[in-house]
């Protein structure tokens, strides 16, 4: 058994494997939080559609949470990619359920129904996992930040964006997304 570090108990560090199921139903999660583990499974979505895949079954049962990070549990099998649009369905889906669960401070209550937007597009438009990431992304700075600033909608970037004009210039990225396209 892991020796615990200053500030865990025995229990916490054997505990490193929980389900997101269990973690919403107990609720309480703060949204920072939230938003890196619905970052960090669209990133896990998106590159499955890299590669023509589905997953197929994205809820908070087909989630598991590792050492602080969350993760699709392994499937046996995968289905081609039939445009993805299931799977942007069902994060939405997910995302409003985590949403549902978080703890939101007041100042942050902006960044929380722009994160809930979201949700919704992903229901409703089926953007491509790519563009949900880095909204993802970048509202999970601005929680980390504990910034709730006002800002234009993230997807400003057109949803059937053509693959070759991908990576052609920054013309269609709106101010905030230019500035870290810039730093990176």
């Amino acid at each position: 058994m892991a020796s615990a570090k200053w500030g865990e108990s025995q229990d916490s560090v054997a505990i490193q494997e929980a389900s997101l199921a269990a973690e919403l139903a107990r609720g309480g999660m703060p949204l920072a939080r939230v938003l890196r583990y619905a970052t960090e499974l669209a990133m896990e979505l998106r590159h499955l559609h890299d590669y023509g895949l589905e997953y197929g079954a994205v809820g908070a049962h087909a989630v598991v949470l590792r050492h602080a990070r969350a993760a699709l549990v392994s499937r046996d099998t995968l289905a081609h990619l039939a445009g993805g649009h299931a799977d942007v369905a069902a994060f939405g889906g997910l995302l409003r359920e985590m949403l549902a669960a978080a703890e939101t401070p007041v100042h942050l209550s902006g960044l929380r129904a722009e994160a809930l937007a979201l949700a919704q597009r992903c229901r409703t438009e089926k953007p491509r996992m790519r563009q949900v990431s880095i909204a993802l992304r970048l509202m999970g700075v601005r929680a980390r930040q504990g910034k709730a600033v006002a800002r234009p909608p993230v997807f400003s970037i057109p949803v059937a964006m053509a693959p070759q004009h991908r990576h052609k210039s920054r013309r269609g990225l709106t101010s905030h997304l230019k500035s870290l396209a810039e730093v990176a």
